[in-house]
């Protein structure tokens, strides 16, 4: 199961943090963060999914090491195709991961990779920039917690999917 446990509270401290600050720049501030705090979950929830598919799945020793260290810790990002799906293409193989895909519920399979490519570009602008004194538009820690919900039941879908076809 996918952690929620640490991610909620933390979203929710700083959502009423953005609405009690003192000035514009302590809500951009509290803004900034939920984003890089939702992502940083991201790419740690991802990361769980495939661990937990390789200890159901994996026997030998050298492949159990395998996994986290040469697929896990090679790969820093949250985009669907180019980090998730290539993690655990090199775990399980296309065909696998074609059939769970398949196998997925449609609407939080789309909500989850357009929710992910959204989130790459804002959490982008936001971790390359520093807070100069210009106002600027950010997503209130409300609108990042709707994000995380359709982050976390696509994620959870899939990996439920990946147990019923046997990852």
């Amino acid at each position: 199961m996918i952690s929620k446990q640490y991610i909620v509270p933390s979203l929710q401290a700083l959502d009423a943090a953005y609405r009690n600050a003192a000035t514009q720049d302590d809500a951009e501030r509290f803004a900034k963060l939920a984003i890089i705090e939702l992502c940083g979950w991201i790419e740690e929830a991802m990361d769980e999914v495939v661990h937990r598919c390789s200890r159901r799945g994996l026997k030998e020793t050298k492949n159990l090491e395998y996994c986290p260290n040469d697929i896990v810790k090679t790969t820093y990002g949250f985009d669907y195709h180019k980090h998730f799906r290539a993690m655990l293409i090199r775990l399980v193989g296309i065909i696998s991961v074609e059939v769970i895909e398949s196998k997925v519920d449609p609407a939080k399979h789309v909500g989850l990779k357009s929710t992910l490519g959204n989130l790459r570009v804002v959490r982008d602008s936001v971790a390359h920039t520093h807070l100069k004194g210009v106002t600027r538009t950010l997503d209130a820690p409300s609108v990042t917690m709707g994000n995380f919900g359709r982050v976390y039941d696509g994620l959870l879908d899939l990996y439920r999917t990946m147990r019923r076809v046997g990852w």
